[in-house]
């Protein structure tokens, strides 16, 4: 199934990312606790997106789970 812009846009805001508009329809959605993460969108609600922009957002999703992991673990264990 792919999925819509609208639906990458609620998975960004939910990750915490920050949106600015660039030139046109882009978007730049940044993290503020790490503003090198970042990922440029472009297109309406309706439209599919694109296999890299879907490909970084599943990134940024797996790394966050990564640090809420390593967050809730009781200080000095390892993963």
């Amino acid at each position: 199934m792919v999925q819509k812009m609208r639906e990458i846009r609620a998975t960004l805001r939910e990750l915490g990312f920050e949106c600015r508009l660039g030139k046109g329809s882009h978007e730049i959605w940044t993290d503020p606790a790490s503003p090198q993460r970042r990922v440029v969108l472009y297109g309406r609600d309706g439209d599919d997106i694109h296999k890299y922009q879907a490909a970084r957002v599943r990134r940024f999703k797996q790394g966050s789970m990564v640090r809420q992991q390593r967050e809730e673990m009781p200080h000095g264990a390892t993963m």
